[in-house]
């Protein structure tokens, strides 16, 4: 199996997944059914981020499977983006008491798994969803997610993304594109452009059951257009990083 083949990251995340369906290191490990490790495919573009599970994905053990999943893979849809090409996780992969935010002490404990999923699928974007996983991406820095959805946190080098500016996601992991197996680790940042909730949009937003539709300019369509950023930074990402492997063969 060659090394960072697609089958080599699939097989690479369902090892990681089997070290961690029976976790026990922190409390949430007593009130939880699954694990909700992540889904997707092992080699995405975007990677979406969420703070934890909830009841639903706690059952069914896997994320985003509820009201709020269902609205989320509606817009991934209207922005012509297919859910099943992307890849899913959560800050913390348990459901927490009450649906509250995690602990700090949670989050830590569940950090190698989320930086081992990074790294092993390596997206070229990733979207955090929600100000609890925006702030747990970016080092420490606490950030209201209403005024912060939408913009676009890019990594200084579309070569290498080492870190040096820090306006990305402050998340070590492997600099790509290297001739053949040749593949190094330095610390790099990923671009993010976070998004509302979508259990805060189902919360707060105006629904007409008339025309089926959010209300203009509320947060569904502020989402929306992040998701369209989304979509438009990583197709410039592909073309620098297509660019950059064209020059890597000539050498």
């Amino acid at each position: 199996m060659e090394p960072w083949s697609v089958e080599w990251k699939a097989q690479r995340l369902e090892d990681l997944y089997l070290q961690w369906k029976d976790c026990q290191k922190c409390q949430l490990c007593k009130g939880r059914t699954n694990v909700v490790f992540g889904d997707g495919h092992p080699d995405a573009d975007i990677m979406l981020i969420g703070a934890g599970p909830g009841a639903n994905e706690d059952k069914n053990g896997y994320p985003f499977v509820g009201d709020s999943g269902a609205l989320l893979r509606s817009m991934i849809s209207g922005v012509e983006l297919k859910w099943e090409d992307l890849y899913v996780t959560n800050v913390v992969g348990c459901l927490t008491p009450n649906d509250r935010d995690p602990t700090k002490e949670e989050r830590a404990a569940c950090t190698p798994r989320l930086h081992e999923i990074i790294y092993i699928v390596d997206p070229l974007l990733i979207i955090p969803i929600g100000k609890y996983t925006l702030n747990a991406l970016v080092g420490g820095r606490s950030w209201g997610i209403e005024s912060e959805q939408g913009k676009l946190f890019s990594s200084p080098s579309p070569m290498y993304r080492v870190a040096g500016e820090r306006n990305g996601a402050e998340i070590p992991g492997r600099a790509f594109p290297m001739k053949g197996n040749d593949k190094f680790i330095r610390r790099l940042e990923y671009d993010v452009i976070p998004i509302f909730q979508p259990s805060y949009i189902l919360k707060t937003d105006s629904f007409d059951t008339h025309t089926q539709s959010f209300a203009a300019g509320g947060p569904f369509f502020h989402t929306m257009d992040s998701l369209e950023t989304a979509v438009l930074r990583v197709a410039e990402l592909k073309d620098k990083r297509a660019r950059v492997a064209r020059l890597l063969e000539r050498i």
